[in-house]
Formats: C-alpha cells, sequence, structure tokens
C-alpha cells in the first residue's frame, strides 16, 4: 500500500514522494508536469471493479500510466490520451467518469 501511494505521490510531482531513502527526494519533478490528469470514477463498489477501469484506461491508445484508486473514486492518468476516449473507457464499464479541474 505504501508503495502505490509513492507511486501516487510521484506521478503527482510531490517534492517528497518517498522513493528513496532520506529525508527528501532526489528526483526530479515537475510540479506541473505535462500529461498528468486526474479524473473521479463513480460506480466501483470493489478491488475488481477498480482493477477492471485501470486495465481498460490503460488499454486506451496513449496512455503511459494510470493508477486507480478505488477509496478515493479516482484515477491518476499519465499520457497523451484524450479525456473523451478515458471517460469513454471508463464509461464502457458501465461507470461514470469526470475529469477533475
Amino acid at each position: 500500500l505504501l508503495l502505490l501511494y509513492a507511486l501516487i505521490d510521484h506521478l503527482r510531482g510531490h517534492k517528497h514522494c518517498h522513493c528513496h531513502e532520506g529525508d527528501s527526494c532526489r528526483c526530479e519533478h515537475d510540479e506541473n508536469a505535462e500529461g498528468i490528469r486526474y479524473f473521479t470514477i463513480k460506480g466501483m463498489n470493489c478491488s475488481h471493479c477498480a482493477k477492471n477501469a485501470e486495465n481498460a484506461i490503460r488499454k486506451v491508445e496513449g496512455i503511459e500510466n494510470v493508477i486507480v484508486d478505488l477509496s478515493s473514486e479516482t484515477a491518476t492518468i499519465e499520457g497523451t490520451a484524450s479525456d473523451e476516449d478515458i471517460i469513454a473507457a471508463i464509461e464502457a464499464l458501465g461507470f461514470n467518469g469526470k475529469r477533475e479541474s
């Protein structure tokens, strides 16, 4: 679970991402990393739902990385895929998807 949170922090560009030992991260981070977007996914009831959503989004052309978090009902997505294609992949599973602003 800690590894998942570290990866989410890393994708979101946090300065302290827990990816190295010591008091601070030595990674290069861009606070406004290009290509990283956040989506709300409503309708997921279990970890299987979240995994299905993650796999469906990952198959969209232009997706580099995706993490779906069931408890917060969010997806952190890195890549060049259009919002419309991402939302279509989410909605094809019967969930409601919306880009966070």
